[in-house]
Order: C-alpha cells, then structure tokens, then sequence
C-alpha cells in the first residue's frame, strides 16, 4: 500500500486564495507549518495523527495538497509500514480523525468554490482499487481456513467415529458446516470482485448463520466471530459507494 494524497488543482488569484485558505485556516485552527515563496503547509494535530494541507503556487494556479498521517511522519517523508502512511480525505463514510479532517476539508472548498469555478479534485482511483483488492484477497485467505478447518473436522470424525461415535458425530457436523462457512465466503470474494453489493448482505447472512449453528450445537457463543464479522461488514459496507457495488 503506497501514501496516497487529495490533490486539488485550482485556478484564482493567489491573493484571493492566500485569504480565503487564511481565514479557513483561523477558524479551524490549522497552524503555518512552513511557508516561502513556493509553497505554504498547514497542520493541525487530531488525536493521534496529524491532518496536512499543503499549497503549491503556480502563477494564476495553485496545487492544493491534503492528507493525514501519523504523528511525526513529516510531509516531506515517505510513509512506510513502521512508520504509517500518508491518507487521503476519504470519499465515503468514515469516522475518527479522517471525519474531522474531512469535514473542514470540505469547509475549504465550499469556500474555495464560490470563488473560483475552475477547481479539479483527483481521487485515488488506485487506493480504492488496491483497498477493494486487498479485501478480497482477505475473504479468500479466510474461506481458505475455513476449509482446511473442514477437512481436518471430516478426517477427524473417520478416525474417531467408530469409537467414540458422538464425538465423531460431532466433528463430522463442524467439518461439514466449516466447509459450507468457506464456500460461501469464497462466494462472497467473487461477488466482491465483480462489484456486486450482494457480497455485503451474504458475508452478513454467513454471520448470522454461524451463530445460529453454535447455538444449536450448544458451542460457547461466538463472540470473536461476531465481532469480527461485524468489523469486516462494516468496513464493506464504508466503501460500497467507493467501489461502486450495485
């Protein structure tokens, strides 16, 4: 996953968006970072990370930079996988430092618009894609367990079936079911793949079903599986609009 950026290409009076940026600056209390006659960088310190926006001056046209990052992971720095990376505003819901950071981001463009029609946002189309990519990656790896888990379940029950027949049973079920588990979410990885929004609700029915079978079984009820499940549903249902499912 590399450092990804909000770029906002914009054209106006560098005056004009000096102020305007200035102002939106003042009531949200970003402070100057670093400033010469190349470029301006303000930041603001939101729990644990810290939110950037960097102006670029090009003449009758300005390059407007934003991200979060961890703390201490200054703008000029690459990101890297001990030290965090750099984060785009986000498109979709979302919570935490990246909902703050993107409400006053939005702040600055309504501002920024109603002065100025000629303004282009960029979206990282590649992060979303990399995002969604990853995530299906992630139901296969765990339709992937899930399997393995039945197998060994079923291989278990033939040794011990003709001994210890409820045992057996028992392993023969949660082998056979493990297997059902898997294949639906490798069902629900090509779904995801193929931009299908289904691939949410049957994750969230594979859940469920889960639940009900521990109950049934009379298994200790399912805490992590449900908090997980619950924790990759939701991240599904963030970038539904993102991805574009239907």
């Amino acid at each position: 996953m590399e450092d990804k950026t909000t770029i906002v290409e914009i054209s106006m009076d560098p005056t004009e968006l000096f102020e305007t940026v200035q102002s939106w600056a003042t009531e949200t209390k970003f402070a100057v970072y670093e400033k010469n006659e190349k470029r301006t960088i303000y930041s603001k310190n939101i729990i644990a990370t810290t939110a950037w926006l960097l102006i670029e001056n090009q003449g009758e046209s300005a390059k407007l930079n934003a991200w979060l990052a961890p703390k201490g992971l200054k703008p000029d720095a690459k990101g890297s996988t001990w030290s965090g990376r750099k984060i785009a505003i986000p498109n979709g819901f979302t919570t935490g430092p990246a909902s703050i950071y993107k409400k006053q981001f939005n702040k600055l463009m309504e501002m920024l618009k109603s002065k100025s029609k000629n303004i282009v946002i960029q979206e990282n189309k590649n992060q979303q894609k990399l995002e969604k990519d990853t995530f299906v990656k992630g139901l296969v790896a765990i339709g992937i367990i899930q399997l393995i888990v039945g197998v060994l379940g079923i291989i278990s029950a033939s040794a011990f079936i003709s001994s210890y027949p409820d045992l057996g049973n028992v392993s023969l079920k949660n082998g056979i079911f493990s297997m059902v588990l898997g294949t639906l979410t490798f069902i629900c990885s090509r779904l995801l793949k193929n931009g299908k929004a289904l691939a949410i609700w049957l994750y969230g029915a594979t859940i469920l079903i889960n639940v009900a079978y521990d109950i049934a079984m009379g298994h200790k009820f399912p805490y992590f599986s449900i908090l997980f499940g619950t924790f990759i549903t939701w991240k599904l249902l963030t970038f539904k609009k993102e991805w574009e499912l239907s």
